[in-house]
């Protein structure tokens, strides 16, 4: 009897002590999560990634080795933390996946058709807004424009393409515009202004038959007369004229030549 009476004292007594150590067990840890604001990082970027749902003090262990509760982040990839509080209560693990950002390139292509030229937007990375600078204050902001340009000669068009995780990025190119059969619109193959832009020289090549007078005139877009120049014996395939006196802006060069004539748009840009 004093047997048994022994063997039911320890068997509560364990009941007891089992009894206690489950209430030192963590029952509810926090749920965490980290917080971010991109979710694709690009190329020279950084991001501050951030635990949520901690209720108490707490230890953080991230894949970075980084103790705090937050973490600068600056490559793509899997980014994990454990967090244990101060009851020793270990979270589950969480987890940022931060993809790799395309960059978007801008790029064009084109043609031109006799002074209406056809652009082909020929950028990558996705872009989905297109800002075009054609060189002679018009602008577009469609994909694929066509724009019809009042004079030939050397136009520097820039194309901004964005919209894609990494930013805006801009191309340039110099077109080259010609016309046909319109004389006073500088036929194809007889002037040809460059640099254009320029900022203190700038080239006009010319395909004219030798002998006679050359003449050339420059004005401003409000009709002022800014350069007024002329050769005995035409010079023989180009004149180069200096520009240092000239003031940013848009302006129209007329050259003359015998009963031919020819108007060329031209930029002074420093």
């Amino acid at each position: 009897m004093r047997q048994k009476i022994t063997i039911l004292f320890l068997l509560s007594l364990i009941g007891v002590l089992g009894v206690k150590a489950q209430s030192s067990r963590c029952v509810n840890p926090d749920s965490i999560y980290i917080g971010g604001t991109v979710t694709a990082l690009c190329p020279g970027q950084s991001t501050t990634l951030l635990v949520n749902g901690m209720t108490t003090t707490s230890t953080y262990n991230w894949s970075t080795g980084s103790t705090s509760p937050f973490v600068l982040i600056n490559a793509p990839g899997l980014v994990w933390c454990i967090v244990t509080d101060v009851n020793q209560c270990v979270s589950d693990t969480a987890f940022y996946n931060l993809a790799a950002g395309t960059p978007t390139n801008a790029d064009f292509t084109y043609v031109d058709n006799g002074g209406t030229v056809t652009f082909t937007d020929a950028s990558t990375g996705g872009p989905s807004t297109w800002a075009w600078d054609f060189g002679d204050g018009n602008t577009a902001s469609v994909q694929n424009p066509t724009h019809s340009f009042v004079s030939a000669g050397s136009f520097f068009v820039c194309l901004t393409a964005g919209g894609g995780p990494c930013g805006p990025t801009t191309w340039c190119d110099t077109v080259v515009v010609t016309f046909v059969g319109n004389e006073e619109m500088v036929p194809a193959g007889k002037m040809l202004a460059w640099p254009n832009p320029a900022s203190d020289l700038i080239n006009l090549e010319y395909a004219v038959n030798p002998g006679g007078e050359l003449s050339l005139e420059i004005y401003a877009v409000t009709g002022q007369k800014v350069m007024d120049r002329s050769w005995g014996n035409t010079p023989q395939g180009s004149i180069q004229l200096p520009l240092h006196h000239l003031a940013n802006g848009i302006y129209v060069a007329r050259l003359s030549h015998a009963t031919q004539s020819w108007t060329q748009r031209i930029e002074v840009r420093r």
